[in-house]
């Protein structure tokens, strides 16, 4: 059975939402030791600008190495597309909503709230995607869907609320969260919309490069407004960035939960429903306490194994899906966007 079957297909989302899951699952603790070393939205200013940049320079080195070849389709549609208006305004809403709207407030609310709890608040996106797919498109999830949403979220509240009811949670931090889950949710329903996927899908490289380097560049600018941060102080925050385990964590979380993490995450945007795109939040509460309970020994309760595989069940029951389907769910879902 070659590339391209259905099955084929399948194993393909599969293996791209599972290790997905695990950067961003994985992310949450280098990211709670960058913002609070850090001032928040600056650190994430640059980790989307430097990620942003490197993505746009493998582009560069790829078309390098293809330069010869008059076959190269997704060269020849990026050196024409980015000449165009609309490509830069979709970069721009993508930025604001993903980067800045989704990550910004996630940033600054992680500060304020514990790595797991802002990973379990965070895996609300797959029920916002799914209420504004209702709201703006009319479109009821299937069956299937609407059962994998519900064991998903079933599953989390059996993983969460023994969590929220015993910790001593910051309500600015989880209204942040909340609010960054919104914005992620609305900006991925928009990067699934008819007409960005007409793009070509086989290179990914520039448009998320360029939304995550446009977002990244905002951040970074409300970071200078809102803290009235001078050059010099600027300058000090980032030799401050480059040092001990701020360094490390800085560095996995750009260079590997970001360049790659975010590239996958577009490539499923752009092949599969917004939804099942998404289903990766789910899976990250699930993958940050196995890494709680294997690197820091934490106790793993019967209603953690439990809650674990009501969650995976939810999203396999959201795979289970041919392409076909999925194809046809985002082209009817997304008509009139």
């Amino acid at each position: 059975m070659g590339p391209g079957t259905p099955l084929v297909e399948k194993l393909r989302i599969v293996v791209i939402l599972i290790t997905l899951s695990l950067l961003w699952g994985s992310s949450f603790l280098a990211i709670k030791i960058t913002v609070d070393a850090i001032q928040p939205i600056l650190v994430f200013g640059v980790r989307f600008v430097l990620a942003g940049l490197i993505l746009l320079a493998i582009h560069y080195m790829i078309s390098l190495m293809h330069y010869s070849s008059k076959n190269d389709k997704s060269n020849n549609y990026y050196s024409s597309e980015v000449k165009k208006l609309r490509f830069w305004k979709d970069s721009l809403i993508l930025g604001l909503f993903l980067i800045v709207g989704g990550q910004g407030l996630l940033a600054w609310g992680t500060q304020y709230l514990s790595s797991g709890v802002s990973a379990l608040i965070n895996s609300t996106i797959p029920l916002w995607v799914a209420i504004f797919t209702l709201i703006f498109f009319g479109k009821r999830p299937t069956k299937m869907s609407t059962a994998g949403l519900i064991a998903g979220f079933g599953g989390l509240v059996i993983l969460v609320l023994p969590s929220l009811l015993d910790a001593e949670v910051n309500f600015a931090g989880i209204i942040s969260l909340i609010l960054s889950s919104v914005f992620w949710a609305l900006g991925s329903i928009y990067s699934n919309s008819r007409r960005l996927t007409k793009s070509h899908v086989d290179n990914i490289f520039v448009p998320s490069g360029i939304f995550m380097t446009v977002g990244g560049a905002i951040l970074l600018i409300i970071s200078g407004i809102a803290n009235n941060v001078a050059i010099e102080e600027f300058r000090v925050e980032v030799v401050q960035l480059f040092t001990g385990n701020i360094l490390m964590a800085f560095l996995f979380l750009t260079l590997v939960c970001t360049v790659v993490g975010y590239a996958e995450f577009y490539w499923l945007l752009r092949t599969t429903t917004a939804s099942l795109a998404n289903t990766f939040a789910y899976i990250v509460p699930v993958i940050a306490i196995i890494l709680g309970w294997i690197i820091l020994h934490e106790v793993m309760t019967s209603q953690t194994v439990i809650a674990t595989c009501i969650i995976l069940i939810g999203v396999a029951l959201m795979i289970v899906k041919s392409p076909s389907e999925i194809a046809s769910t985002t082209k009817d879902s997304t008509k009139n966007w």
